[in-house]
């Protein structure tokens, strides 16, 4: 059956992907991210006196936000802040390998050496290291048994020069104070 507009779901829903169209998500450079969760419902903690007090799973996000980059050899993080209902990242995309220290997934088991990945681009790239960080934060809130979900998707910009990296890293540090007057507040 030919669809009549590629962009809709059914003939409702869009389904365009918010990515810039053409970009390579696993080249090298600095990315905005921000991640919220469903209904912008604040799991993470709440604001007092400027600072973050986090609850039980903005904690898990946190140990699964620095843990991130031992995963991932080509991503460093940068500057991160857990607000209670989203979180803002800045990622840095080194040149990749195409190495890991991973697990055997057929056979679901740890291997402790390392994996050779066939496409590292593709294996590396933002999208999957968000996935993956989203997946895994979901994971372990259910292991503790504790009532969580993420927005479907999530915002990214590519920091394109020195003079926008500051204003972001700025505007990341100051997020806790400012949170009254956050988008995201409510």
């Amino acid at each position: 059956m030919p669809v009549d507009n590629p962009d809709l779901f059914a003939d409702k829903f869009r389904v365009k992907s918010a990515r810039l169209e053409g970009r390579d998500y696993s080249l090298p450079g600095f990315y905005f991210i921000t991640i919220c969760t469903h209904n912008k419902n604040k799991f993470f903690g709440k604001i007092i006196n400027g600072k973050i007090k986090l609850s039980k799973v903005g904690k898990i996000v946190e140990t699964n936000m620095i843990l991130l980059s031992n995963r991932f050899n080509n991503i460093v993080i940068d500057i991160f802040v857990i607000m209670p209902n989203h979180i803002h990242i800045v990622f840095k995309i080194n040149k990749c390998s195409n190495e890991f220290l991973g697990r055997d997934a057929i056979n679901r088991v740890s291997t402790n050496q390392i994996n050779i990945i066939p496409n590292p681009m593709k294996q590396f790239s933002l999208g999957t290291v968000i996935r993956y960080f989203k997946a895994k934060v979901k994971f372990d809130t259910n292991r503790q048994k504790l009532f969580f979900t993420w927005q479907s998707r999530y915002y990214d910009r590519i920091i394109r020069t020195e003079k926008e990296y500051w204003a972001i890293k700025q505007y990341i540090d100051n997020n806790p104070k400012n949170w009254q007057k956050d988008v995201c507040y409510k």
